[in-house]
C-alpha cells in the first residue's frame, strides 16, 4: 500500500499500488468518511465512490468489493464514464449533419421524433440487437399518421446506424449494434 498525503493535507491511500483502487478522505466534508477512486486497467476514465464508512479497513473491503463489481460490469466496454442515447445524439448532431444537407432535416425529425424518444435515457454501450428489435416493434405501434412502410423503418435504421458508427468513431462504445432489416412480410431486423 502507497500512501502520500495530498495538497489539501488529507492521506491518500492506494491500495495496492498501482492506482486502481485508491482511499482518501475528502477535506471539504464533515464526516471523516473513506471515498474510493476506481480504476479498470485498460480502460478510460474512473468511477468515484463513497464507502459510507470512516472505518479503514471496512471502506477497505467497501471499495475493493465495488472495484470487483465495476470490474465484472465493464467487460466490452471502452470506457468507465459510458453516455447516454440522447447525449451521443446530441454530440453527433452537432459534429456531423451540415445545415446545408438537404436530407439531414428528414433524418433529424425522424431521429428526434422515434429514435430519441426510445433510446434517449438508454446508456449507448448497452444498446443490443435486442433493444434495436424492441424499438422496430414500438416504431410500428407508434406513428403520427399511417403505420411505417418497411422503407420507412430501413430508413430510420440507416439513420440511427449512423448515431451508432459515430459513437464508435468516438470510442463510446466498442462494437456497433447489428441492425440489418429484412423485408418479407414485416419481418424484424435480423439477429
Amino acid at each position: 500500500m502507497k500512501t502520500r498525503v495530498s495538497n489539501f493535507g488529507n492521506r491518500i491511500y492506494d491500495l495496492d499500488g498501482n492506482g486502481l483502487i485508491v482511499l482518501f478522505t475528502r477535506r471539504d466534508s464533515n464526516r471523516k468518511n473513506y471515498h474510493a477512486r476506481l480504476r479498470i486497467s485498460g480502460l478510460k476514465g474512473c468511477k468515484r465512490v463513497s464507502t459510507g464508512s470512516s472505518d479503514f479497513r471496512e471502506a477497505e473491503g467497501i471499495a475493493r468489493n465495488h472495484h470487483s463489481i465495476l470490474r465484472d460490469s465493464s467487460i466490452g466496454e471502452s470506457s468507465l464514464s459510458t453516455k447516454k442515447f440522447s447525449e451521443v445524439f446530441h454530440l453527433f448532431l452537432k459534429t456531423s449533419i451540415s445545415e446545408s444537407n438537404q436530407g439531414a432535416h428528414r433524418s433529424i425529425y425522424a431521429l428526434k421524433r422515434y429514435a430519441l424518444d426510445f433510446f434517449g435515457k438508454h446508456n449507448i454501450s448497452k444498446i443490443t440487437v435486442k433493444e434495436v428489435n424492441d424499438f422496430v416493434i414500438w416504431r410500428r405501434l407508434n406513428y403520427v399518421r399511417a403505420i411505417p412502410s418497411d422503407a420507412t423503418i430501413k430508413r430510420e435504421l440507416s439513420y440511427l446506424r449512423k448515431v451508432f458508427r459515430y459513437a464508435y468513431k468516438k470510442g463510446f462504445i466498442k462494437m456497433l449494434p447489428d441492425s440489418r432489416f429484412e423485408s418479407k412480410g414485416r419481418d424484424l431486423p435480423t439477429l
